[in-house]
């Protein structure tokens, strides 16, 4: 049988233990939120390098011109936030990039074939508009 002395030494154990773990668990839930927020915004990225992607790829086989491009803009998903971001469009390395402060590192595709293809800019703000016309 526990004396008063014990029963008081055990419930303050009990809660030490619990004030810890609760305080392990809130810094392990802040990190992983903090991992979505970033992988939501490579995410999002990713989707404005596809959207210029397919846009190019359009122009290039229908052979279209003068098409008004405007960029999709870089949001968090859950808070909709505007982000500031970067398009850059680089015939001679075949690259198409989305740069960003928000982001640790730019994202980018490789080994494009850009060649055939005019831009009126090679680096633009994400949400503005271009102008893209194939070469006949």
């Amino acid at each position: 049988m526990h004396s008063d002395g014990q029963t008081s030494i055990d419930l303050l154990l009990t809660f030490m233990v619990a004030l810890v773990l609760f305080s392990f668990l809130s810094v392990h839930f802040d990190d992983l939120s903090s991992q979505i927020e970033e992988e939501s915004k490579r995410n999002s990225a990713k989707s404005i390098l596809l959207d210029a992607y397919a846009t190019i790829g359009s122009v290039k086989a229908y052979s279209l011109r003068d098409v008004e491009y405007t960029s999709p803009t870089l949001k968090i998903a859950q808070t909709q936030e505007l982000l500031n971001c970067r398009i850059s469009i680089n015939p001679g390395a075949s690259t198409l990039q989305v740069t960003s402060t928000t982001l640790p590192s730019p994202v980018e595709y490789r080994s494009i074939d850009l060649t055939g293809v005019t831009f009126s800019a090679q680096s633009f703000d994400c949400g503005s508009r271009i102008t893209i016309s194939a070469n006949t």
